[in-house]
């Protein structure tokens, strides 16, 4: 009932269902996945509303002291990372998953990530679409944008020990 709410609150503000429903609940031990259940209404709302932007605050919210799971779309793997709410990030990534360090913060409306051993800043635009899905683009020229991420899930804490 209070996460019914919680995602009807969300429709009403335009916000992702499970971020408000993460942040809503203090952070607890809650799974929030890259897609939530919402009444039959709201989800016919939710389902025709276009992918949108999130905001630096949605960012901040969003990745800081969670586990990330995912598939990088152009590298082709699968990984699992954690986001330190200091900026730290480590991440298991690749067919042999292989652990690598790298620093993590949100600027201009994006997600930015400078890894340890390449010190090039990778800042990306993070979408969410009408059900709840999340996924890192690229801007290319010409205004286009490139699916560089999609995420799987968002869980609170360190759940592999990174």
């Amino acid at each position: 009932m209070k996460q019914t709410a919680l995602a009807l609150s969300a429709l009403t503000f335009g916000l992702p269902i499970g971020l408000a429903i993460g942040v809503a609940t203090g952070g607890c031990q809650q799974k929030v996945s890259a897609s939530a259940e919402v009444p039959g209404s709201a989800q016919k709302s939710l389902a025709a509303s276009a992918p949108r932007d999130l905001i630096g605050s949605e960012i901040q919210a969003l990745f800081a002291d969670k586990t990330v799971e995912g598939h990088h779309e152009v590298e082709g793997y699968d990984f699992q990372s954690y986001y330190e709410p200091d900026g730290r990030f480590r991440s298991y990534e690749g067919p042999d998953k292989t652990l690598r360090a790298a620093k993590w913060w949100v600027q201009a409306g994006e997600i930015c990530v400078r890894w340890d051993d390449k010190p090039q800043d990778l800042c990306r635009k993070m979408v969410v679409d009408g059900q709840g899905r999340y996924r890192k683009e690229k801007e290319l020229p010409g205004g286009r944008r490139k699916v560089v991420v999609t995420f799987k899930s968002f869980a609170p804490g360190n759940r592999y020990k990174l």
